[in-house]
């Protein structure tokens, strides 16, 4: 069945577009695996609803997260290129040119418009570098279409997450370290667990295992260096311990980062969703309860209000929440 289909296949093999369905983790969450990284998607309106979702979900829609929207007369006029290093050059210096301190990375994503419309990206990082000799400049594609005989926008974007590390010897080290035989995992989301066969198999034969991103250990890592005042590591730190059930910490994380950003409403509401986890409802009412105490317009927040207030056995309180709301 499957030889018949494919021959009689109306169009012919090369072109392809990924699935609209989305997984849990999208390329917005990869570039805030680095610390300190900021993010600019250019793109047309209509592709920035997973990205922004997908960075709030990391606390970082209000601070690490931008957007330059591209409309239909952008490219009839031509004007794709200067709209993009205008764009992003705007966003850097309102949010950044004040304090004096830009970002020590920035990912930049262009769309399948820009490939489309053979937008000179070469031409866009190095005018960017030029503004900004202090930022370095990674690019990363937010493309639906791909040929199978090319690399994937996902995992290209996943190895441009390295482009800013030293190499070994670099004139900023004192001295190269010892060699040493090593393995390095490139691109992986989470730690690979230490009973692995492949780590086991590794260590046998000598060899040390670099997991680069690491998960929790990596922010805390990045939470150590910056004295705890890092507030983007310390809210993708809890995001991990989330998504490794270690609730009580993921809740310690949420604090210690909440202390640092207390009107960032999605870190409130993933408290809050912590806390439920843990059992403990008062603790997820009272931060939920903050988190629409700063957004009063947000009718999913209402609704979870009330929520929290019907796992307390509050009905009379969850119906008020709902008329007040």
């Amino acid at each position: 069945m499957t030889t018949k289909l494919a021959a009689n296949w109306p169009y012919k093999p090369g072109l392809e577009y990924t699935p609209p369905a989305r997984g849990t983790w999208t390329i917005a969450h990869t570039p805030l695996l680095v610390p300190e990284s900021v993010e600019v998607y250019v793109c047309p309106e209509s592709c920035l609803r997973g990205v922004s979702l997908s960075a709030a979900e990391f606390g970082g829609l209000g601070t690490r997260f931008s957007l330059v929207v591209v409309e239909e007369e952008d490219w009839i006029r031509s004007r794709m290129e200067p709209l993009f290093i205008e764009g992003v050059s705007d966003l850097l210096r309102q949010r950044y040119e004040r304090d004096g301190k830009y970002p020590p990375i920035c990912f930049v994503f262009n769309s399948c418009m820009h490939q489309f419309m053979d937008t000179n990206m070469a031409r866009i990082f190095r005018k960017l570098a030029e503004r900004f000799p202090d930022v370095l400049f990674v690019e990363g594609n937010m493309n639906c279409t791909m040929r199978t005989t090319q690399t994937h926008y996902e995992a290209a974007t996943n190895r441009a997450l390295y482009k800013g590390l030293l190499p070994v010897g670099d004139a900023l080290r004192k001295a190269p370290p010892a060699p040493v035989r090593a393995v390095n995992v490139i691109g992986n989301y989470f730690a690979i667990d230490t009973s692995s066969e492949l780590i086991e198999l590794l260590g046998f034969a000598g060899y040390q295992v670099n997991d680069l991103p690491n998960a929790a250990a990596t922010y805390r890592k990045a939470v150590d260096f910056s004295n705890g005042t890092f507030s983007p590591a310390l809210f993708n730190m809890a995001s991990v311990y989330f998504r490794l059930k270690q609730y009580p910490e993921c809740v310690a994380a949420y604090h210690r980062a909440l202390k640092l950003e207390p009107e960032n409403v999605s870190g409130w509401l993933y408290l809050g969703e912590a806390y439920s986890k843990t059992g403990d409802g008062v603790g997820a009412l009272r931060a939920i309860e903050k988190a629409y105490q700063l957004d009063k317009e947000d009718i999913s927040i209402v609704y979870q209000l009330s929520e929290a207030n019907i796992a307390l056995n509050d009905f009379e309180r969850a119906v008020a929440v709902i008329r007040e709301g």
